[in-house]
């Protein structure tokens, strides 16, 4: 029987069968998304056991009493693995994250053990999407310095060039769900991406501005009782942490939700462009064909 899920969906559709996804498996996306603010949080944590300032401010203050160019640099290396500790974890998590939600979409089972161990094989691929696409936003990035530098042409180039960087992002932003459920290579998997979000950027731009928006909204309120504590009581241990946590959180709950939404695009997009829920008709017509045939030829 085919998938009711498995039809063109309208945006109000995508967005609700979204949430519906992650509230029916919050427990799965929620554990996969937490790795990466985990390993962030765990990683700032041991720097405050370590003796570290809390941030770039209390290490002007402790510089007082000490070195505070060692206090700065030690702090800019903290600052430095976070960053990589934290695209590691995140495209791990990204890519189950994909997985969870074609299971789950498709109507089947999984566990957050079973999805990061599912993608691992393609760890190198989401990291070599990541860096290609980071090599296009950075040339990108240079024409808009360069923009700047020529005056009164910024005026012109700079909006341009942001609009062909969000145009960019969005044409590359099914490449990891193409990669991990079609198993390509990064460079096969951003032709994919490219391929699928061919006359549908608005439609998929106007769901990242949503989920964004939320996003941010969650990750805001999240973080209200660690700014009230900053208010009352300044750089404090109670507040570090609590700001930390409020981060963990915020990611945690928040990030799946923009890469749900995404898996749901792509099969739209396959749905449309390929007749992706006819295959799959196909494919269950045949193996049930092929399991009635095996029971008919089964001696009794």
């Amino acid at each position: 029987m085919l998938n009711p899920a498995l039809r063109p969906m309208s945006i109000s559709e995508l967005l609700d069968r979204t949430f519906h996804l992650f509230r029916n498996n919050f427990f799965l996306f929620a554990g996969i998304a937490g790795l990466a603010p985990a390993l962030a949080l765990v990683t700032q944590l041991l720097g405050i056991a370590a003796g570290l300032p809390f941030d770039y401010e209390s290490g002007y203050k402790a510089g007082r009493t000490g070195n505070v160019s060692l206090i700065l640099l030690l702090l800019s290396l903290e600052a430095v693995a976070l960053i990589i500790i934290y695209f590691v974890g995140a495209q791990l998590s990204y890519g189950a994250t994909l997985y969870g939600v074609s299971m789950v979409h498709m109507g089947k089972q999984t566990t957050v053990g079973a999805a990061f161990k599912t993608i691992r094989p393609f760890a190198g691929r989401l990291l070599g999407i990541s860096f290609l696409v980071g090599i296009r936003m950075a040339g990108i990035g240079i024409l808009i310095g360069i923009s700047f530098v020529l005056g009164w042409l910024a005026l012109l180039a700079v909006p341009l060039l942001v609009w062909w960087a969000i145009h960019l992002y969005v044409r590359y932003s099914l490449a990891g769900a193409a990669c991990i459920l079609e198993n390509t290579g990064a460079n096969q998997a951003l032709l994919r991406s490219r391929f699928l979000t061919e006359n549908a950027t608005g439609r998929i731009w106007l769901v990242f501005l949503l989920t964004g928006v939320l996003n941010v909204g969650l990750g805001y309120a999240l973080g209200i009782p660690a700014q009230l504590l900053k208010m009352m009581h300044q750089a404090s241990l109670t507040v570090a942490v609590s700001a930390q946590l409020g981060q963990f959180l915020a990611q945690t709950f928040a990030a799946p939700i923009a890469t749900i939404s995404l898996v749901l695009m792509y099969y739209d997009q396959r749905i449309r462009k390929e007749a992706f829920d006819l295959q799959v008709m196909m494919q269950a017509l045949e193996q049930a064909g092929t399991a009635q045939s095996t029971t008919a030829a089964a001696p009794l």
